[in-house]
Order: structure tokens, then C-alpha cells, then sequence
């Protein structure tokens, strides 16, 4: 058996080298994949079935939630707001999952300087606050906003106001 060659040692190490920085983290990556995959399956496994819960808050609003394993994944409900020349604004808010954050049993959802479309077809401008305690037996929930609204007819900008209105979401 004859050494090795400096040339072949070098190729060796390169090698060597090459395997560290190139495979090993590779098959790092691979089985953080697998462990993450492991665990959606369980949970899609655990086939928590959605709850859907109901409410009626001041003016007989009319709200609804969903939760699923403990989370709210939807919120839902028309908001009948004030407004400074006696008019009144209902707003239909509805709040999904990618707006919601929710950290243990407290969830929150912000919308300010929305723009959007009124009724009438005048311009609106509104900001959005919503704010759930998320319990074994019910939701509680606060919710408030406001709104400019210029109206279609008339071109006056008029501002609406409500809130907070408070109500207690029941599971059905």
C-alpha cells in the first residue's frame, strides 16, 4: 500500500468539508420537515370539529363566531352606528383568521383608515376595533368603530360613531 499524495489528502478534505457544509445541514432541514409534517398530521388527525357560537349585543345585533381547537377563526356581525346628522350606519363587519391574533384566550383585531363603499355608493372611511375573551362556555366580546361616510345624495361627510358595544357569544 503506497501513501497517500499531498494532492489526495487535499481532495480528501475538500471532500470532507464539503459534506459538512453541504449534507449535514440538508438532512437538518429534511427532518425538521419531516417533525413539522408529523405534527399537522396529528392535529388534522385530532379532528377538532369546528364550534360555532351566537350572540346578541345591543341594538339586537346579531354576532357569530367560530373557533376551532380553542381558536377563533371567524368573526361576524353588523354594527349600527350613530351618526352626527342622526342618521344611523350599520357596518357589516366580518373578521377572519388572518385578521385575528389571538394570544391564549385573548383575541384582537384592528382595521384602521379602511377605505370602502356605502350603501348609497358614497366613499367610506372607517376604523374597526374588536376585542374577544375566548372561553370554555362563551365569548365575550367588545366591539366598536367609526366611520366617515360621504354621502351619495347629499356630498356632506358625516361621522358615525359606535361602541363599545359589549355582548356574550353562547356555543350552539
Amino acid at each position: 500500500m503506497e501513501a497517500a499524495t499531498e494532492d489526495e489528502l487535499r481532495l480528501a478534505r475538500r471532500l470532507k468539508l464539503g459534506v459538512r457544509l453541504v449534507v449535514y445541514p440538508t438532512l437538518l432541514g429534511l427532518i425538521v420537515l419531516a417533525l413539522h409534517a408529523r405534527h399537522v398530521q396529528g392535529v388534522a388527525r385530532a379532528g377538532t370539529a369546528p364550534v360555532v357560537w351566537r350572540g346578541v349585543g345591543r341594538d339586537a345585533v346579531q354576532a357569530e363566531a367560530v373557533t376551532s381547537a380553542g381558536r377563533l377563526v371567524l368573526f361576524a356581525a353588523p354594527l349600527v352606528e350613530r351618526c352626527n346628522d342622526g342618521a344611523t350606519f350599520t357596518m357589516r363587519w366580518r373578521v377572519g383568521e388572518r385578521g385575528l391574533v389571538q394570544v391564549g384566550t385573548a383575541a384582537s383585531a384592528r382595521v384602521v383608515q379602511r377605505p370602502g363603499t356605502a350603501g348609497d355608493g358614497g366613499a367610506t372611511t372607517y376604523d374597526m376595533t374588536f376585542d374577544a375573551s375566548v372561553g370554555k362556555d362563551a365569548i365575550d366580546v367588545t366591539l366598536s368603530g367609526s366611520v366617515l361616510w360621504t354621502r351619495a345624495t347629499s356630498h356632506r361627510v358625516v361621522w358615525c360613531n359606535a361602541g363599545p358595544v359589549r355582548m356574550t357569544l353562547a356555543r350552539q
